[in-house]
């Protein structure tokens, strides 16, 4: 784990005890020191440490690592533009993140990535989303999927769903002959399976699910 410092230079600050017409200062706010694998999982804590960020003005963010190195770590954050306030509102989002973490055994800045790619999936429905994650509503899931081709390859070379292919040997089929990206999205959401981003779940009842 790192220790990353969030800083902006949105707003004022004032010098003490003046009587100057112009009491404001232009400088740096320190917004807060939070650790993270990376900087955006330290972002992440960071939101979810200090909720009273969501109802402030701050929106533009910087981060540095704490550490010699300081200016490679450079990364700027909206917290408007890059992240659902809503999902930070909601108190389960902690337990939620921990959930994940358990259960697929994930590092923290995968966790993150996975619980955003699930919000995505269920159009931001954070009771959808923590039905799906706390009663574990999914049979299956793998990271760093590009595209349904790249997911049919995998679910191919996954020798523990084939067991018994006669079970599901049309779609084993289908598989092993089909390369159209829109044919094999199609064929596998109705088999339950849905890409946001590198993460790819198949869900024990797609119903729930619009897109």
């Amino acid at each position: 784990m790192n220790n990353y410092i969030f800083l902006t230079d949105e707003g004022y600050t004032y010098q003490p005890n003046t009587e100057s017409d112009v009491p404001d200062i232009e400088n740096l706010q320190v917004i807060g020191i939070s650790c993270g694998e990376n900087e955006e999982a330290a972002f992440n804590n960071l939101m979810a440490k200090r909720r009273y960020l969501l109802s402030t003005s701050f929106d533009e963010i910087f981060c540095y690592k704490l550490a010699s190195d300081y200016k490679d770590s450079y990364m700027e954050f909206s917290i408007n533009n890059d992240y659902s306030i809503e999902k930070y509102k909601d108190e389960d989002y902690n337990l939620l993140i921990v959930k994940i973490k358990e259960d697929m055994d994930l590092d923290l800045s995968e966790s993150y990535m996975v619980l955003n790619a699930i919000y995505k999936i269920c159009k931001n429905n954070p009771s959808i989303v923590k039905d799906i994650i706390m009663n574990e509503l999914y049979c299956n899931y793998y990271l760093y999927v590009n595209s349904y081709y790249e997911l049919s390859c995998m679910l191919c070379d996954d020798d523990g769903l084939w067991t018994d292919i006669e079970f599901d040997e049309n779609l084993y089929e289908f598989l092993l002959k089909e390369q159209d990206e829109v044919k094999l999205k199609e064929r596998l959401k109705r088999e339950g399976w849905f890409i946001c981003g590198v993460f790819a779940i198949c869900l024990d009842n797609s119903d729930i699910i619009t897109i």
